[in-house]
This record gives structure tokens, C-alpha cells and sequence, in this order.
């Protein structure tokens, strides 16, 4: 992600949180492709007899703090009226909040798998995951703007044959899941596992992503909370617009 800030690369796949993030860095990106959302790769695991949110009053829960996952646990607490000052965070790596989950140094942890399912097979409960708030986090196909302006044709090009490409998913899923374990070297089951737990989005699904709807599924209405989130917290010290940063002409050629 650095590096396409840094004009080292021309672009890649941002999750919308951290293009927010980016943008309100002062990075000049712009999202041209709602990708897909996560539907459960990340969720909030308990000891047992922890079944909900207000239950870990005055204890510890790890987390990689200033990060998409703890804007979830904001997004939570906010609609469960729960202050999270009355929760211990710590600031962990995936890894080391599992490490500190299963040594029993914590009473829980808001990770991504692989590291939710291992801390479930470890005796952990499921609070909740991004399966309970479709739409919270999108993977937002992203570019400098300066190359989508000299590069308008080339685009819209690349645009078309990732609308082929969701086609060919949706209508050969086994197929897709072989080639996509055989490129990334990895069992053909982590591949079906992916589809389970994100969301891969048509054209469809795009065309409400960029509307300026009120839930999550907006891009818009979400960057707004995201960048309200990050001011919040001192992640970020500028106000950002989506419009500035959002181009759904692409997507629009296609409808």
C-alpha cells in the first residue's frame, strides 16, 4: 500500500479503510472497484462464558490497535451503548494475540483468520464477526490518480476483464478455487474457505457500493464514519471527501 502512495506502484487492492487512511495521509489514490467484503474472516473470540460485548467489562482484549478491526469493535460498541474504556485493549499482531489468548494473558481477541478459527479450536467462543455487518469491510481495487487520468482507456480495459473474470467465479467456482490454490501454492479447501468468508461483488453489488446510501453498504456513507473514526482517535488529521477519492465511471460503463 506504501508504495502505491509512493508512486512505486501503479495499484492494488486497499481495504477501504486503509484507502481512507491513506487519503487523509495525503496520498492522491482513488478506488475504482468495490472487490469484495469480508462475510466472517475476521471475528471477536472469548473464553467461555464470554457471550457478548459488555461482558468483557474490566478485562483484557487483543487487538491490532488503529486498524480496520478496531473501527469494527468501535462500530459494535456503538450500537451496544458500550464504552470501550471499561475494556483493557492491547495492542497485538495476529499472531501475538493468539499466542496471548491460548497462554491465557487475555480474555479475548478481534483477529482475522487463520488466527479466529485457531483460537476457536483452542477452546474460544465466537462473540461475534464481520458475517453480523455485511458491507463493514471492502476491498476497494485502488490506483494513483494520476495514472487513471493518462490512462482512462487502459482502465476501463482492465475494468472489463475483471467483469469477466466475476462471471467466470460465479459460473466455474471449482475451477476458479483450483487456480487460485495452484498460484498462491495452497490447498485447494483454503481456497473454497476464502469464498465462504468474503463476499466476491459483480456490477450489481458495485452499483450500490458507490451510491450514497445510509448503511455500510455505501462506500461513501462508511468513508465518512471511517475518517469521523480515525480524527477520533488521532489516526488522522485531516478531513477527507469520498467523492475525491471514489470514481464509479468505470463501473458505470458496464451497467
Amino acid at each position: 500500500m506504501d508504495e502505491v502512495a509512493a508512486g512505486k506502484l501503479h495499484a492494488m487492492g486497499f481495504s477501504q479503510y486503509d484507502l481512507v487512511r491513506h487519503a487523509a495521509a495525503g496520498a492522491d489514490l482513488t478506488g475504482i472497484i468495490a472487490v469484495d467484503y469480508s462475510e466472517g474472516a475476521e471475528a471477536l473470540i472469548a473464553k467461555p462464558g464470554i457471550r457478548q460485548l459488555q461482558d468483557l467489562r474490566g478485562k483484557k482484549l487483543a487487538l491490532h490497535r488503529g486498524t480496520y478491526l478496531e473501527y469494527l469493535l468501535s462500530i459494535v460498541a456503538g450500537r451496544t451503548r458500550m464504552n470501550l474504556d471499561d475494556i483493557t485493549l492491547v495492542d497485538r499482531s495476529g499472531s501475538e494475540a493468539l499466542e496471548d489468548f491460548v497462554a491465557g494473558r487475555v480474555d479475548a481477541i478481534l483477529v482475522w483468520d487463520p488466527y479466529a478459527s485457531q483460537a476457536k479450536d483452542a477452546g474460544g467462543v465466537q462473540v461475534f464477526s464481520t458475517a453480523d455487518f455485511p458491507g463493514l469491510t471492502y476491498t476497494v481495487f485502488t490506483l494513483r490518480t494520476d495514472f487513471i487520468k493518462a490512462h482512462p482507456r487502459e482502465i476501463k480495459a482492465l475494468v472489463e476483464v475483471w467483469h469477466r473474470t466475476d462471471r467466470y467465479v460465479r459460473e466455474h467456482q471449482d475451477e476458479a478455487c483450483e487456480i487460485v490454490a495452484r498460484f498462491h501454492d495452497e490447498p485447494l479447501a483454503s481456497a473454497h474457505d476464502l469464498l465462504k468468508t468474503n463476499r466476491v461483488l459483480d456490477v450489481a453489488d458495485n452499483g450500490r457500493a458507490f451510491s450514497y446510501a445510509a448503511g455500510f453498504e455505501s462506500l461513501h456513507t462508511s468513508w465518512r464514519r471511517m475518517n469521523d473514526f480515525m480524527l477520533d482517535r488521532g489516526l488522522a488529521t485531516q478531513r477527507v471527501d469520498s467523492p475525491a477519492h471514489l470514481d464509479s465511471r468505470f463501473i458505470r460503463a458496464l451497467q
